[in-house]
């Protein structure tokens, strides 16, 4: 096929027929095309957004604008193929290898992506309550703590990572599998650029690495720097010099917990170009650790032997 031919293949031809209300959960869109998601208490955050981190114009602009956009260029792409009314996870993993499926690829990873977010957002807070940080549960932070040696650690990596990385992407908090029954999970921070995914069906689009961040001068330490662009053995069999994985070359698996957008459409109308640390130690105090802990199975008992607010965890 010739790369004209691809390119009419791949580019979105959109009918009023598929158009997709951007509202989740609307009785106009059409039964058994993809949907917009619905989020946890959709009601509040359609009337108010996310008090102390989005205001209700930005909230629609981050979600029901971008997420509904992606949905339909999804839908456009998959009418009347093996893909059609497929989620976005599965697309993505479906079309990570395949080059003539790269848009296809973007719309879906950043479908993934994008809800993922939103689903580790606390958005259940009261205006003027929302500085307050909600707990970390026992088991998650003392797994925390050992790989990062203090939470307050692993927040100034994070949130050093998320300012330095001068393009679109997502950083992420991830928990390494097991390799066998006698290893340890790790924890550790992932960057991908633009529609990249962390997934380790699709590391071959992981899209890692942007030349801006990966000196001294980027806010991170030497140490930080190293362990980013260093194999790190500490995986087992999914590391760089492990028997090879049924996963895409140099693909190791990890569980995605927590992520942060750094999209600019995501955070510069509220917080302007220059407010970009003050959204990321906004969001930090916005996390909803309990749904992080929730990713990997481990309890949400916190300190004060209380269980965090138990939710139904719709990004997968």
């Amino acid at each position: 096929m010739s790369l004209r031919g691809i390119c009419q293949r791949l580019r979105p031809q959109f009918s009023g027929v598929r158009q997709l209300s951007q509202v989740a959960g609307s009785s106009q869109q059409p039964r058994g095309l993809l949907q917009v998601p619905p989020l946890r208490d959709e009601e509040i955050l359609q009337r108010y957004g996310i008090p102390g981190l989005y205001g209700k114009e930005t909230f629609k602009i981050a979600w029901y604008d971008w997420q509904g956009q992606m949905v339909r260029r999804i839908n456009d792409l998959t009418a009347e193929g093996t893909l059609a009314h497929k989620d976005p996870k599965t697309i993505l993993l479906q079309t990570a290898r395949d080059p003539q499926q790269a848009a296809l690829f973007n719309y879906a990873s950043m479908a993934w992506n994008n809800h993922f977010y939103f689903d580790k957002i606390n958005i259940r807070a009261e205006e003027g309550d929302h500085n307050q940080p909600i707990p970390i549960p026992i088991e998650l932070e003392r797994e925390l703590v050992r790989d990062f040696s203090s939470i307050e650690s692993l927040r100034t990596e994070l949130l050093a990572t998320a300012y330095s990385m001068f393009g679109p992407g997502f950083v992420w908090l991830v928990r390494s599998a097991l390799a066998h029954k006698n290893s340890t999970h790790r924890w550790f921070i992932l960057t991908t650029y633009l529609a990249g995914s962390p997934l380790a069906g699709a590391h071959n689009r992981l899209q890692p690495v942007d030349m801006n961040t990966q000196n001294p001068a980027s806010g991170l330490t030497r140490e930080d720097v190293l362990r980013q662009s260093t194999p790190q053995n500490y995986v087992g069999s999914f590391g760089g010099y492990g028997p090879k994985p049924r996963v895409s070359y140099g693909g190791i698996e990890v569980v995605p917990c927590l992520c942060v957008n750094t999209w600019q459409h995501a955070w510069m109308f509220d917080w302007t170009l220059a407010g970009k640390m003050e959204f990321l130690e906004a969001w930090w105090e916005r996390v909803e650790w309990n749904r992080v802990a929730q990713a990997v199975n481990l309890r949400t008992e916190t300190r004060s032997g209380d269980l965090a607010y138990m939710g139904t965890n719709g990004s997968t």
